[in-house]
């Protein structure tokens, strides 16, 4: 008899996603055959234009003993190499969407979709695409409304020669004193994000509000 499994569910959708935050759905495996199988994961399909490793599964391959189950962890995660290939001008989100093919030993194949959305940041842009924006964010993109900033705001209207994120980033450096900003200190990634968030969202008080001292330096590492 050929080995059988049961799968909790074979479409998953993790939503929206954002530079560096990453997102998991969980996947059981159930054996429901009458003997132990071997079980692997493979990309069925994806579009060519996508990074590759946007999706992360762990284990990618295991045995099931009969009448267990297992927990496969599905990882949504986009960094550097990632934001850099799919951070396409004029658009503001960019769809991630994967067929993948369980197989088992001796047995039939079963499939599983996963799908996000990647919402566009600062981070991952290269410096001419955000000059070339001005002063519309990366998540406004597409949208033809966007109100240019008045010219009495200095901090909105920012300098033509950098991106208005690395204007907003000097400023708050500025406001915070540079004499308290150590380079070399490590941040963790809760510091990071409210930085990307500040910044993807047009918000630069809130670097100063926050007291967010070394942006600068976790801009520059990251982009």
């Amino acid at each position: 008899m050929l080995p059988q499994i049961e799968l909790s569910a074979t479409e998953f959708n993790f939503g929206k996603v954002y530079y560096r935050s990453a997102v998991v759905r969980t996947l059981t495996i159930k054996n429901t055959g009458r003997s132990g199988t071997r079980f692997s994961f493979a990309l069925a399909q994806q579009d060519e234009s996508l990074p590759k490793n946007w999706l992360t599964i762990t284990p990618q391959s295991s045995y099931i003993e009969a009448g267990a189950d297992v927990e496969i962890n599905f990882q949504v995660l986009v960094s550097d190499e990632e934001a850099h290939k799919i951070s396409i001008p004029g658009k503001s989100e960019f769809a991630l969407t994967c067929i993948l093919i369980i197989s088992l030993d001796q047995g039939r194949d079963y499939f599983v979709v996963c799908e996000a959305k990647y919402q566009k940041s600062c981070f991952g842009c290269s410096f001419i695409h955000l000059i070339a924006n001005g002063h519309r964010l990366p998540k406004d993109e597409e949208d033809l409304l966007v109100v240019p900033p008045k010219s009495g705001d200095p901090l909105q209207v920012g300098d033509s020669r950098v991106p208005i994120q690395i204007f907003w980033l000097c400023w708050a450096l500025r406001s915070l004193s540079m004499k308290e900003i150590t380079f070399d200190e490590t941040f963790s990634e809760s510091y990071f994000h409210q930085i990307r968030d500040c910044l993807d969202n047009g918000k630069p008080q809130e670097l100063v509000e926050r007291r967010i001292k070394n942006g600068c330096q976790c801009f520059i590492h990251h982009f």
